[in-house]
C-alpha cells in the first residue's frame, strides 16, 4: 500500500504526517506500506521549519533531512491513497489529476462515516508560533493514530 500526504508547500503538515505515520506503523508493516508527501505549490528543496524539527526531535523523530517537493503524476499514480490536509488540496488534485477521486480524502476525514466538515481541516502552522506548530503536530498525530489501524486492516484484506 502506498500512501501520499498532501499539503500546500510540503514544508509542515504533509511531512509531519509522513514522519508520524512511519513512526506509528509496526515494524511488521515494513516494505508493505510506503509513505510519501508532497505539496500543491510545487516548492522544491525547502527544509522543514526549525520549530517543527524541534518538536519532532522531542519525539525522537528526525525531520531535519526533509526537503519539500511538488506533487507529480508519478507520485499520484503510485499512490493507493492520497490524503490532503484541507479541501483546497483535494480540489487542486482533482483538477490536476482527473480520475483521482476514488483514492482521495482528507486526513481528518478518512475512515469517518460523517460528511466533510470544517473540523476535518488541519490548519497550516507555517510562520506561526511554536504553539501553533505544536497544535498542528498534535492534531496530525491524533489523526495518524486513528487511521493507522484502518490502514493496516485494509493492507491485510
Amino acid at each position: 500500500m502506498n500512501i501520499l500526504f498532501i499539503c500546500s508547500g510540503n514544508i509542515c503538515r504533509s511531512p509531519a504526517a509522513k514522519a508520524l505515520l512511519q513512526n506509528h506503523l509496526p515494524r511488521s508493516a515494513g516494505d508493505k506500506v510506503k509513505v510519501d508527501s508532497a505539496g500543491t505549490l510545487g516548492i522544491e528543496g525547502q527544509p522543514a521549519p526549525d520549530a517543527l524539527i524541534t518538536l519532532f526531535a522531542e519525539k525522537e523523530i528526525g525531520l531535519f533531512q526533509h526537503r519539500s517537493k511538488g506533487v507529480t503524476d508519478e507520485l499520484v499514480e503510485a499512490a493507493d491513497l492520497v490524503l490532503g490536509m484541507a479541501p483546497e488540496h483535494l480540489k487542486y488534485l482533482m483538477n490536476q489529476f482527473p480520475g483521482i477521486e476514488k483514492k482521495l480524502d482528507l486526513l481528518g476525514h478518512y475512515g469517518r462515516p460523517e460528511p466533510y466538515a470544517r473540523k476535518h481541516i488541519i490548519q497550516d502552522p507555517y510562520g506561526g508560533s511554536i504553539q501553533e506548530y505544536k497544535q498542528a503536530v498534535d492534531r496530525i498525530e491524533q489523526e495518524v493514530a486513528r487511521i493507522t489501524p484502518i490502514l493496516l486492516k485494509q493492507r491485510s484484506d
